[in-house]
């Protein structure tokens, strides 16, 4: 009888120390994310993104707290205007979430007017972390070469490569 109290007193421990399950929040937030980038709407950030939120692509921080997040994706809307951000598939684990994405794009010639009107497509994946119900970090990874070969760049050996 103590033995079965055991058992059923370790399960009932075990079944009360599992990780919320964070889908609905993830969810939540990550559509929110990804509709500013879609519309240009920063409001939607204030409430899923930190204060001190930071932003990483590849090894460069690319935005430091949520106001810095919101001129990056200002500044990238200016060059992209018509930016559309597709989640491919999302899969979340208590406070991580990790996402692969498609972006559509169309350059507007801000900064290079020779890049007005061509057209790009990339994929990337996002790994982010949450505390609070608030998105506090995303990581980037993302293979820039074939947006850039869009955009009509080259690539050129350096000097003696042919040797």
């Amino acid at each position: 009888m103590k033995q079965r109290i055991i058992v059923i007193l370790s399960l009932l421990v075990l079944a009360g120390c599992q990780p919320a399950d964070t889908s609905e929040e993830w969810t939540r937030i990550s559509d929110k994310y990804v509709e500013a980038w879609n519309t240009g709407n920063m409001e939607l950030l204030d409430g899923v993104i930190d204060a001190q939120f930071v932003r990483v692509l590849g090894s460069t921080i690319t935005s430091e707290g949520l106001d810095s997040l919101k001129i990056y994706i200002t500044a990238f809307r200016e060059m992209y205007p018509d930016v559309h951000v597709t989640v491919d598939e999302r899969f979340h684990a208590g406070d991580q979430s990790a996402s692969r994405w498609t972006f559509t794009a169309t350059h507007s010639g801000f900064g290079n007017p020779a890049l007005k009107g061509r057209p790009v497509i990339n994929t990337g994946m996002s790994f982010m972390r949450m505390t609070d119900g608030k998105l506090v970090e995303e990581r980037v990874e993302t293979n820039q070469l074939p947006w850039m070969l869009q955009l009509g760049f080259t690539l050129t050996p350096p000097s003696g490569a042919d040797e």
